[in-house]
């Protein structure tokens, strides 16, 4: 009983990682050791998950680049920073959450859509639309809410 107990918290640590302070994690360092080194550890998982994908996926943006394919990006990241995030990679068009900028000042409200699910494969289909025809296509999706805009390509890949 004890393990799917442990088995239980360790899946829920993730999702609480980004609402504690420092003060709450030395807290709990401090009342509960063994709780503390279930978090540490499910932020390290998380963490090296992450890095997996982010290094799976600028390996292959590098060889479809190098390989000369156009290479888009599409994300439901905020229009404001992703292409900066992107800057030092091969890419040829970045479709992103927009944000609303009035007077040149942000009013924290979206522009547009989020980028995400069925509207990131609608604006991959109109930009193959606009801007193709292309060859063969990729695709690569981080989650399953990626399927529709996957299913637009010829070559879908989760990672």
């Amino acid at each position: 009983r004890e393990s799917n107990r442990s088995a239980s918290v360790k899946a829920e640590l993730p999702s609480v990682v980004h609402s504690l302070s420092r003060e709450s994690l030395a807290r709990m360092q401090q009342e509960n050791p063994a709780l503390a080194t279930l978090f540490n550890a499910a932020i390290v998982r998380t963490l090296a998950n992450r890095l997996a994908f982010a290094n799976s996926l600028v390996a292959a943006l590098q060889r479809h680049h190098r390989a000369g394919h156009h290479v888009v990006v599409a994300s439901g990241a905020l229009d404001r920073y992703l292409p900066s995030l992107l800057r030092h990679l091969p890419v040829d068009a970045v479709l992103a959450t927009e944000v609303e900028v009035v007077d040149g000042a942000l009013t924290g409200r979206l522009a547009s859509l989020n980028c995400v699910r069925a509207e990131k494969a609608r604006r991959v289909a109109a930009y193959l639309a606009a801007n193709g025809p292309f060859g063969p296509s990729w695709g690569y999706g981080n989650h399953p809410s990626d399927r529709p805009m996957l299913a637009l390509v010829d070559h879908p890949t989760v990672v």
